[in-house]
C-alpha cells in the first residue's frame, strides 16, 4: 500500500521527474530514474529545508529560495543540481573546491580562469541580483536592500509559505507547494 500510495503521488511521466524541466528525455541509468530521483530528491533535500523554513519561520525570520536556473553546461542527466548558483557546474566541482575558487552567480565572479558565468544574456544581471540579496542579508539581516530597481521583494516565510525562485530570464516568487502531496508523505 505504502509503495502505491508513493507511485501515485509520484507519476511515471517524465515531464514529471528529477532532473527537473529537462522534458520527457530518459535518462541513461533507466526509465524510472527521473522519477526515483523525483521522490529521493524530496526526501533528502526539499522536505527538510520546507521542513526547516515552516518550523522556524514561526520563531524567526526565514527567506527560502529556489535556483532553478539551468547551466549553459548542463544535460538531462544534470538538470539545475544542489549548489549550482554558488558553483559553475558538478563536472568543475572537485577543481573548484581544489583550488579555492568561490564562483558562479552567488559570487558574481567573471574570471575566466576561475569557471566564469557563461556570457547568456541575463546571466551577469541575475548574479548582480542574487549577490546584491545575499549582501544585503547579511548587512540587514533582510535580503530586501539591494539597490535593484525592480528587483522582486524575497518574501518572508513567516508570511507564508513562498520561494523566491532565480532565472536569468526573471526571478519571480512561488507559493512553496511544488509536489506538496509527494513530500508531506
Amino acid at each position: 500500500d505504502i509503495a502505491s500510495t508513493i507511485l501515485d503521488r509520484y507519476p511515471d511521466d517524465p515531464t514529471a521527474g528529477c532532473p527537473f524541466q529537462t522534458g520527457d528525455g530518459l535518462l541513461s541509468t533507466g526509465a524510472q530514474d527521473k522519477r526515483s530521483l523525483a521522490i529521493f530528491g524530496d526526501i533528502i533535500m526539499h522536505g527538510p529545508r520546507r521542513a526547516l523554513a515552516e518550523s522556524m519561520s514561526k520563531f524567526e525570520d526565514v527567506f527560502s529560495y529556489r535556483f532553478d536556473q539551468i547551466p549553459d553546461n548542463a544535460t538531462v542527466e544534470t538538470g539545475v543540481a544542489h549548489y549550482t548558483e554558488v558553483k559553475r557546474s558538478y563536472k568543475h566541482f572537485i577543481v573548484i573546491v581544489m583550488l579555492g575558487h568561490q564562483v558562479a552567480y552567488v559570487f558574481s565572479n567573471p574570471s575566466p580562469t576561475r569557471s566564469p558565468l557563461s556570457k547568456r544574456a541575463g546571466d551577469a544581471e541575475l548574479a548582480k541580483l542574487i549577490t546584491s540579496y545575499w549582501i544585503s542579508f547579511v548587512v540587514n539581516q533582510d535580503p530586501n536592500h539591494t539597490g535593484i530597481e525592480g528587483a522582486p521583494t524575497w518574501p518572508n516565510y513567516r508570511d507564508g509559505p513562498k520561494n523566491i525562485v532565480f532565472k536569468r530570464q526573471g526571478s519571480f516568487i512561488e507559493d512553496d507547494v511544488y509536489r506538496k502531496s509527494g513530500i508531506e508523505l
